[in-house]
């Protein structure tokens, strides 16, 4: 049985979803709680930073450390990063909060309640896509 899924982090999306997994891990799991909220912490920030090194790799050379870049494919730039199956339930939560979270940031932005905010936000089509592959 595979315990792994790929994760395709090219074209921004691995760099979008580290930014995601950051946020979501600085606030469900702040510094000085339990061990169990850590660990969880120290999962999401590990993923993150395998996601961010293997678009920059992608980017810059072709090829992504930690990635299995499909070459029989006409998405020969594509760059897939192994996951654990075991974090795709709190990969999913942490999509699903962030993008509620930037939506009601970007209302509170656009009525005024936040003066200048430097948000992340991210799009319908962007999300689908992101939580496509963590369907899966």
């Amino acid at each position: 049985m595979r315990r792994t899924f790929e994760f395709n982090s090219s074209h921004g999306a691995g760099e979008i979803m580290a930014k995601v997994l950051e946020a979501y891990a600085n606030t469900a799991y702040p510094l000085g709680g339990s061990d169990c909220a850590a660990a969880s912490r120290e999962a999401l920030q590990s993923i993150a930073e395998k996601l961010v090194s293997s678009d920059h790799v992608d980017n810059e050379t072709g090829n992504g450390a930690n990635a299995n870049v499909d070459s029989s494919t006409d998405n020969s730039s594509d760059n897939y990063v192994d996951i654990n199956t075991r974090q795709r339930p709190m990969l999913k939560s942490a999509l699903k909060w962030f993008y509620s979270e930037s939506n009601n940031l970007q209302d509170a932005s656009n009525s005024g309640e936040i003066p200048n905010p430097k948000i992340i936000t991210l799009d319908q089509e962007m999300y689908e896509n992101l939580l496509s592959q963590l369907q899966r």
